[in-house]
């Protein structure tokens, strides 16, 4: 069975989770919760929010230990596709970046993009 990860949450993906793209088609990076239509159901999410988001469902929905959960979503969350542009900003910078990653992602050359 295929599998995947949300390049968002970091939940695991197989089919029936992906999320779509504007043309309806699956888009196999992103799970239904995350993006839908081609866009982000939450646009304005900042890193710091699905860390703490994926933390709460965790211990609320798989009964994680708070720590452990709160642990493996800082370790995860910045390595995925939709952040890792803002946790590169937070660890050159020291600071929280203000935006988003994906509205930094669209403010670069196309051909930035594709890295």
């Amino acid at each position: 069975m295929d599998q995947s990860k949300c390049q968002s949450c970091g939940m695991a993906m197989s089919k029936g989770f992906f999320g779509t793209n504007s043309d309806g088609l699956d888009n196999k990076d992103y799970c239904k919760f995350c993006y839908k239509k081609g866009q982000f159901t939450e646009p304005n999410l900042t890193m710091n929010q699905m860390i703490e988001s994926s933390t709460d469902h965790m211990v609320t929905h798989l009964l994680y230990p708070h720590v452990k959960a709160k642990d493996i979503a800082k370790k995860t969350i910045p390595t995925l596709k939709r952040w890792k542009y803002s946790a590169l900003e937070q660890a050159k910078t020291g600071q929280q970046p203000t935006q988003p990653a994906q509205s930094n992602l669209n403010q670069q050359k196309p051909a930035e993009k594709l890295r």
